[in-house]
């Protein structure tokens, strides 16, 4: 009995790192591009306004926020109203920050 009970101890001990790493995770939504805001004088900063299932979602986008194209990087203002697009986000201090975008369209 007690040969089970400490493996079962065991098991779970090292199980709680893999449950932290998912809370971690962030979260991913699909969406088309609603409107594009660069900040003043920047083509990488800003904000990204997507519509996700008839909501609109607005997202930060920082300098460091990887925008991909199907074969490219891009910049935010080479996303245009109409893209669909992927988002990965976290939530910080009540705003929702970008840390990976993908253009999704299907003809590019």
């Amino acid at each position: 009995m007690m040969k089970w009970l400490t493996a079962a101890v065991v098991v779970l001990a090292l199980s709680a790192p893999v449950f932290a790493a998912d809370a971690d995770a962030p979260t991913r939504v699909r969406g088309v591009v609603k409107e594009v805001k660069a900040d003043e004088g920047k083509t990488d900063s800003g904000t990204l306004s997507v519509t996700v299932k008839e909501e609109v979602a607005v997202f930060v986008v920082k300098a460091d926020t990887a925008i991909k194209g199907t074969d490219k990087d891009m910049k935010l203002t080479e996303l245009k109203v109409g893209d669909k697009v992927r988002v990965d986000y976290k939530e910080a201090d009540g705003k929702k920050v970008a840390s990976k975008i993908r253009l999704e369209n299907d003809e590019k």
